[in-house]
């Protein structure tokens, strides 16, 4: 009687790394390569990575939903992003979990708004409305986050904001290991799904009243909050009608800081770009002297011209989309009279 062998094929996974073959496969599996392919990282509106939390902090007041609104505004009907935040972006949907704002004063501001959104694009889910029904949302609880990722799973969406991330736990947000098992519940949620998670949240009463002095170790709660989510911004307001919101944290390059002005005119709300840091005008004329003495049909594309003017992305594709033809190649200068 002949004897019988178990051949187990040996993975390139084995023989890359080394791996004794002996092991379990369960266990083989969690060894990976340097040099695995794997999707780059994608972000929702330029700067929201998928499958990670961002947060968004600032003092009470400075005008947090305000911005959410725009972004899931602008985010609804695709295109050009809050201003200058990001250019070409597919639209998306957002799912909007508000807290103690509610459900009316999200819609009368929506209304007050000149800029208008696809509404089928835009979900909104409030947290007392939810809790008369039996779904309670808080997310440092195991039932609260199965809860909200049924909402998730039911709309599917890129973008998922917790307006105010506050509004969604009843644990000490001061204690590590509170804030780190409810980070991890939503980042399970954002994985899952293959979505962007914004959470808006406050800043310490601070003294640091410079512009730029303000960073993460203001932001209330305990460090985990900071340490586990993939980008962190700060939203300050200066004046009456100008905003920054500053990035100072991410996993990835960091993006540049976002001036803009929120207004008041005719009953509506604008926004509008705002950077006093920049000379836009200067740079505007140099860039379309520059276009205007190249021949017709010659190709830019919008990198290089900011690198070339050192100037901003919002005023190179303005002037581009003015005095060029976008193609698949970059941007083509067309007949000017």
């Amino acid at each position: 009687m002949s004897e019988v062998y178990t051949v187990k094929k040996v993975t390139e996974r084995e023989i890359d790394l080394g791996i004794n073959p002996n092991l379990p496969e369960d266990i083989q599996s969690l060894f990976h390569s340097i040099n695995e392919e794997s999707p780059n990282t994608e972000f929702v509106a330029g700067i929201f990575p998928r499958k990670h939390i961002t947060v968004i902090a600032s003092k009470a007041g400075v005008g947090k939903t305000w911005y959410i609104l725009k972004l899931i505004t602008d985010l609804s009907v695709g295109g050009t992003i809050f201003i200058s935040q990001a250019y070409f972006e597919p639209l998306a949907r957002s799912l909007l979990f508000c807290g103690e704002t509610g459900i009316q004063l999200i819609t009368e501001r929506q209304r007050e708004m000149h800029d208008k959104a696809n509404a089928k694009n835009i979900a909104i889910i409030s947290k007392l409305e939810a809790a008369k029904k039996g779904f309670l949302l808080n997310i440092n609880k195991t039932e609260g986050a199965r809860a909200m990722e049924m909402f998730v799973k039911a709309y599917k969406p890129d973008l998922i904001i917790l307006d105010t991330l506050m509004s969604f736990r009843d644990d000490d947000e001061n204690t590590a290991q509170d804030t780190t098992q409810m980070m991890s519940r939503l980042q399970a949620i954002a994985e899952a799904n293959n979505a962007a998670i914004i959470v808006t949240h406050h800043l310490r009463k601070t003294d640091k009243k410079a512009k730029g002095e303000i960073d993460q170790d203001e932001i209330i709660g305990s460090s985990a909050l900071v340490r586990m989510c993939g980008t962190a911004f700060i939203l300050s307001k200066y004046g009456s009608e100008d905003y920054c919101l500053k990035p100072v944290k991410s996993w990835w390059k960091n993006t540049l800081a976002l001036t803009y002005r929120m207004y008041n005119k005719d009953k509506e709300v604008f926004f509008e770009d705002s950077n006093p840091e920049n000379n836009a005008t200067k740079a505007r004329l140099k860039i379309e002297n520059f276009i205007m003495t190249q021949p017709n049909g010659t190709l830019f594309t919008a990198k290089e011209i900011c690198e070339k003017f050192k100037a901003a992305p919002a005023t190179v594709y303005r002037i581009l989309d003015k005095m060029c033809l976008k193609t698949e190649n970059g941007f083509k200068k067309k007949q000017l009279l």
